[in-house]
C-alpha cells in the first residue's frame, strides 16, 4: 500500500540479526512473481545503533495503484559453507515480538517517509482430521531392499608451511584424476557385486577445485557383507589413487614439501583415507653452512626447467633454462641472513665434476634485459658444486632466466647429481658468514 497521500514506496529496508552479514551468503527478491529490478543487499546503516543490520530493497517501482496488493517474496541463501540465515526466525531482529516477527520500513522517492511495521511469520493452520484409514491394501511383490551410498572420493593437496612454489589442480589434471578413479571405483563395485548401482562414478567438472578433485557415485549399500568386500577392494586403490592424484610421482619437483591425501571424509558406507609425501634422503649440498630455508630469500627457482637450442654456443650444445621468481616481501620467511634489498648473488647446482668438459657455459637474462654468455665455473674439486654469479636484484630476478649449455649427447639428468632425474639448485644472496642459500628440486 502507499505510505500517505501521494507518498510513493521506492524502497524497503528489514532490520535483520547481524549473524545475517556472512560472506558468500545470498538474497533474492521478486514482487508479484518478478524478480526486482535490484537485488536485496545487507548493509550496515552508518547512523543506526552498533551492531545494527538491514535488508534493503530498493527500486520497486510502485505507484498508489500498482502497490496495493503487491507481494514482495525474499528468498535465503546460505553460502558454501551453510553459513547465513535461511529463515525468518533467524534472519529478522524484532525486539519485543514473538520469533519470526520482521520490523520493515517503506521509504519514498525523497525519503522522508518511512512508516515502520511488524509483520509476524504466519503459522499454518490446523490440519484437517485424517480420513478414515483406507482397507489394507493387498501386499506388493517382494522387491530387494535398497541402501542408497553416495560416495565421493577427494583427492587432496596439502601444501606446505611456507608455500613458496604453490601447486594446484587444473582442468586437465583434474579429468585425468577423474577418469582414472571412476574406472578403478566402477571396477571395484563389480568386482564386490554390488547391484544397483544408482549412479557410476564419473568425471565431473563441477567437482574439480585447485586444492581438491572430488570424484562421486551412488550404489546400494544394503549388503554388509559385500560393503566389506567393496572396503577392502579401495583400500588395496589408495596407493594407486594417491599415484595418480601426483602424476604419478610424489617426488615431483612441483609437489615438493606437499603431502596428497586420498579420502572419502568419513562415509558411513566407505571410510576409506590415506595420505602420502616425499622423504628424499639429505645430499652434501651447497659445501656450505648457510640457512637452507625456502623462503628466507625472496628469489624462488621454478620446479621445471626446459631444454632449447644455444644462441651462444653452437648446434652441438643443449642449454637447459631455469626460470626464477621472487616473493612478496610479506611472504618471505622471517630470519637473521637476509636484509631487505639483498641481491641475488649466485646459483649453484649439484652436478657430478665428471662432466665438467661437458658444461661449456651459461647464458644469462635479467628479466627485460639482454642475454649475456658466461663461462662455466665450478666449485673446489669434490664439492660437486657447478655454480655462476648473477649479482641480480628484485626486478632482474623476477622472470629471469639462467640456462645451462651442455655438450651433446649428455643432458641436464646426466649432470646433476642427487634425486633421480632432478636437479638440485641453491639459490645464494652472498658468500660470507650468515647468509641465505635454500635449496630447490628441478625437473624436467
Amino acid at each position: 500500500s502507499t505510505t500517505r497521500s501521494g507518498s510513493i514506496p521506492k524502497q524497503a529496508q528489514f532490520n535483520v540479526s547481524s549473524s545475517c552479514l556472512v560472506a558468500g551468503a545470498s538474497v533474492t527478491a521478486t514482487l508479484n512473481g518478478v524478480p526486482t529490478r535490484v537485488g536485496p543487499s545487507y548493509d550496515q546503516p552508518p547512523l543506526g545503533p552498533v551492531g545494527s543490520t538491514v535488508l534493503k530493497i530498493t527500486q520497486l517501482g510502485l505507484d498508489p495503484v500498482t502497490a496495493q496488493g503487491a507481494e514482495l517474496c525474499i528468498t535465503l541463501k546460505p553460502n558454501r559453507a551453510r553459513q547465513g540465515c535461511t529463515t525468518l526466525d533467524q534472519l529478522c531482529s524484532s525486539p519485543g515480538f514473538p520469533a519470526g516477527t520482521c520490523t520493515a520500513a517503506t521509504f519514498d522517492a525523497a525519503c522522508d517517509c518511512c512508516p515502520v511495521s511488524q509483520v509476524v511469520q504466519a503459522r499454518p493452520p490446523p490440519p484437517p482430521p485424517p480420513p478414515p484409514p483406507p482397507p489394507p491394501p493387498s501386499p506388493p511383490p517382494a522387491v530387494p531392499s535398497y541402501r542408497a551410498c553416495e560416495v565421493c572420493v577427494a583427492a587432496k593437496l596439502v601444501p606446505p608451511p611456507n608455500d613458496v612454489r604453490p601447486y594446484r589442480f587444473n582442468a586437465a589434471t583434474c579429468a585425468a584424476i577423474q577418469r582414472n578413479i571412476s574406472d578403478a571405483m566402477n571396477a571395484a563395485l563389480n568386482a564386490s557385486n554390488i547391484s544397483p548401482i544408482a549412479a557410476p562414478f564419473a568425471p565431473n567438472s563441477t567437482t574439480c577445485f585447485d586444492d581438491t578433485v572430488l570424484t562421486c557415485g551412488n550404489f546400494n549399500g544394503e549388503d554388509l557383507s559385500k560393503l566389506e568386500r567393496l572396503f577392502n577392494e579401495v583400500s588395496d586403490l589408495l596407493s594407486y589413487f594417491i599415484g595418480v592424484a601426483s602424476s604419478g610421482d610424489i617426488c615431483n619437483p612441483k609437489l615438493e614439501g606437499y603431502t596428497v591425501l586420498i579420502t572419502t571424509q568419513d562415509n558411513i558406507c566407505l571410510d576409506v583415507s590415506q595420505s602420502a609425501s616425499c622423504f628424499l634422503p639429505n645430499q652434501p649440498f651447497p659445501n656450505c653452512t648457510c640457512n637452507t630455508t625456502q623462503g628466507v630469500l625472496p628469489f624462488i627457482v621454478s620446479p621445471s626447467y626446459y631444454p632449447r637450442a644455444s644462441p651462444f654456443f653452437g648446434s652441438l650444445v643443449t642449454e637447459y633454462c631455469f626460470t626464477l621468481n621472487t616473493l612478496p616481501a610479506a611472504a618471505i620467511v622471517p630470519s637473521t641472513c637476509y636484509k631487505a634489498n639483498d641481491l641475488l648473488a649466485k646459483i649453484e647446482w649439484y652436478a657430478d665434476e665428471a662432466l665438467r668438459s661437458a658444461v661449456k657455459g651459461y647464458t644469462i637474462t635479467p628479466f627485460g634485459g639482454p642475454s649475456k654468455k658466461v663461462f662455466p665455473s665450478w666449485g673446489a674439486p669434490g664439492t660437486s658444486t657447478l655454480k655462476v654469479n648473477l649479482n641480480w636484484n628484485g626486478t632482474m630476478a623476477n622472470g629471469g632466466l639462467v640456462c645451462v649449455a651442455v655438450q651433446k649427447p649428455y643432458t641436464m639428468q646426466n649432470l646433476c647429481k642427487g634425486a633421480p632425474g632432478q636437479c638440485y639448485a641453491s639459490v645464494f644472496n652472498r658468500d660470507n658468514s650468515d647468509y641465505c642459500c635454500p635449496i630447490f628440486r628441478a625437473g624436467p
